[in-house]
C-alpha cells in the first residue's frame, strides 16, 4: 500500500487499473515519485512514465521532473468515483447546511402564507 491506496488485482498487468490507482495515489498525496510508482506497481519506469504521459494528456495530473503533482481544476470533472471520494468529512456539514437552510426559507413562506390567509 503506497499513501493509503491499495493495489487493485491485475493492476500489474492491466494499465486501466494501475492508471486509476495512480491518479488516487498522486490526488491523495499531492505528489508522488515516479520510481516509487514503478516500484510499487512492479512496472519499470518507463512504463510508468508512459501511465503518467496518458493520466496528464486527460487532465487527472501534471507530470513535474521526477513524478507528478495532483492537477487541482475549477473545471467540472465527470469521474464519479473521484468526486464521491473527495472531501468526504465536508460533505455532511455541506448537506445539512444546505437543509438548515432549505427549512428555513420553506418555514418562512409558510409563516408568510398563513398571515395573508383569509
Amino acid at each position: 500500500m503506497l499513501g493509503g491506496v491499495n493495489i487493485p488485482d491485475g493492476a500489474r498487468r492491466n494499465p486501466e487499473l494501475r492508471r486509476g490507482a495512480m491518479r488516487r495515489q498522486v490526488a491523495e498525496a499531492g505528489f508522488v515519485r515516479v520510481d516509487t510508482l514503478a516500484q510499487h506497481y512492479g512496472v519499470s519506469i518507463m512504463t510508468a512514465h508512459r501511465d503518467l504521459d496518458e493520466l496528464e494528456r486527460l487532465g487527472f495530473l501534471h507530470k513535474v521532473r521526477g513524478g507528478a503533482t495532483s492537477a487541482p481544476t475549477t473545471t467540472f470533472h465527470s469521474d464519479l468515483e473521484h468526486r464521491m471520494q473527495a472531501q468526504v468529512d465536508a460533505k455532511p456539514a455541506r448537506s445539512t447546511m444546505e437543509l438548515l437552510r432549505r427549512s428555513k426559507r420553506g418555514s418562512e413562506r409558510i409563516s408568510r402564507s398563513v398571515g395573508t390567509s383569509p
